[in-house]
């Protein structure tokens, strides 16, 4: 998902499926959305603030609710200097907790009860998480575009193995890492990881 107005480019990304890399990816991603403002050489400084927001709904091996990357310059104190506002947010529901703020608690948690289909909305004040409620009922989604949407997630799943399998057989063939990784898209970790299985 992404959003711009006037002052801000928001980039959210629900991750369903796992990636050993999504720190890496999504960093990546974030700063291309940087770079792609910057066409002069001129004035390297972005017209927007660029915040990425990444959910991760299925569980982490950091275990925590919320990790950021903020790019603002430091002292050694550790103090911010408001020079670079940019910043990526990780949220993962599955680990809220009693520490977890309060302005990414509701949040957290409304997401991973519609993750479960199990809401009770009166649990939930903010205004705008009931707005949403009320848009997903009114979405109506049908059996059938629900089977779809489980579809086409298998189908990543199955394409994602496929790719995994090509690329094992190439690993298997004495191919190096950088052709495969030209050739199906994944990354050296992710063949690094296909030498162990």
């Amino acid at each position: 998902m992404f959003a711009q107005d006037n002052k801000n480019r928001i980039i959210v990304d629900i991750q369903h499926v796992q990636h050993n890399d999504h720190y890496d990816r999504f960093l990546y991603y974030h700063c291309i959305a940087l770079l792609e403002q910057i066409t002069k050489a001129k004035n390297y400084h972005p017209d927007l603030k660029v915040f990425t927001i990444v959910v991760l709904t299925s569980n982490d091996r950091h275990q925590k609710d919320v990790l950021t990357i903020d790019f603002d310059p430091k002292d050694l104190q550790g103090n911010g200097v408001n020079e670079i506002p940019h910043k990526i947010i990780y949220l993962c529901p599955n680990f809220v907790n009693e520490n977890t703020p309060s302005a990414y608690k509701e949040w957290l948690d409304a997401i991973k009860d519609t993750l479960d289909e199990k809401v009770e909305e009166s649990d939930y004040h903010d205004e705008m998480i009931q707005n949403i409620f009320s848009t997903i009922e009114k979405n109506d989604i049908t059996p059938t575009e629900r089977a779809a949407m489980f579809e086409e997630y298998n189908n990543r799943e199955y394409v994602d193995s496929k790719v995994k399998a090509i690329a094992k057989g190439m690993l298997a063939e004495g191919f190096d890492n950088e052709i495969i990784t030209k050739l199906t898209d994944l990354t050296v970790d992710e063949i690094e990881a296909l030498k162990t299985v």
